[in-house]
């Protein structure tokens, strides 16, 4: 099973810094990483704006995972998704989607969505005070369906047109992500 792991924005509201601010003695995206490692998953991340920095952050785990770059990542999230999923090996894998900047995420967390997967399900997903989070695991076929969508894309519109499952959860790790630096000393808060 794969996880593709999107950390190649610019993550302007923080200064570019929110990838790399501390969390438990390393690095937020260093740190996602682990936990993907963690729950078994074989590990892609998708660099962009800040490459040789994020390389660098992910040396201690660099041999455990796959580096791709999204040299369109000014052109939107989407495209990095898109960049995740043409690295996708098997075609027969599910794989789920990551947000780099959720640090609450544990391995326990992807072990939950793959046990609420059922066969009727196109995609699961945590869904926390009404608000659907991250990750999101999908079926195989939605690789192509990704890759065949115009740049402009968003995927949860793609979701829309399939069969998502949402599983109720009060973990808040699925919907806390650290967009600002506000997000983040809330987060060192609790």
């Amino acid at each position: 099973m794969y996880n593709i792991i999107l950390a190649a924005g610019t993550a302007s509201r923080s200064g570019g810094e929110k990838l790399y601010w501390d969390w438990h003695g390393e690095p937020i995206v260093l740190h996602t990483v682990r936990i993907s490692l963690e729950a078994g998953l074989e590990t892609i991340v998708v660099a962009g704006s800040q490459k040789e920095r994020l390389v660098e952050t992910l040396a201690p785990v660099r041999n455990r995972i796959k580096v791709v770059t999204n040299p369109d990542y000014e052109q939107g999230q989407f495209t990095s998704l898109q960049c995740g999923a043409l690295a996708l090996r098997s075609m027969s894998s599910l794989f789920f989607i990551t947000l780099a900047d959720m640090p609450l995420l544990d391995s326990d967390a992807y072990k939950m969505l793959e046990e609420a997967m059922t066969a009727d399900m196109d995609a699961v997903r945590a869904l926390v005070g009404g608000k659907p989070g991250h990750p999101v695991l999908c079926r195989p076929f939605l690789r192509s369906t990704i890759l065949e969508a115009d740049e402009g894309s968003r995927m949860q519109d793609i979701l829309r047109r399939f069969k998502v499952g949402l599983v109720t959860s009060e973990n808040k790790a699925y919907v806390s992500d650290v967009d600002t630096p506000e997000a983040y000393k809330a987060l060192l808060s609790r």
